[in-house]
């Protein structure tokens, strides 16, 4: 084999070779466009899920809230109840 079919042989090679990490470079920007589609995907599912963490944390502060006021009256009740039967406990011995 004279020079230059060593040459004409060595530029084939060079031109596959340039031809394959062309497709491999193609392959890898499609890749890495699905993974930002991907991630942006994601950042707004996280979105979505921050503000049901907050609408759920709120809802939790009313029901603490609710609970509260249901332990004041549970207490007021109970404080009635019994002025109540003591009434009626007066009431039965003076009868």
């Amino acid at each position: 084999m004279n020079n230059e079919d060593k040459i004409l042989s060595m530029l084939e090679t060079l031109t596959k070779d340039v031809a394959g990490l062309k497709a491999g470079q193609s392959k890898l920007e499609a890749g890495q466009a699905k993974l930002e589609a991907g991630q942006r995907e994601l950042w707004v599912g996280l979105s979505k899920l921050e503000n049901k963490v907050d609408r759920l944390e709120l809802k939790i502060d009313a029901v603490k809230k609710d609970t509260d006021v249901i332990v004041e009256q549970t207490a007021v009740l109970t404080e009635f109840k019994t002025a109540t039967e003591a009434d009626i406990a007066k009431l039965k011995a003076g009868a």
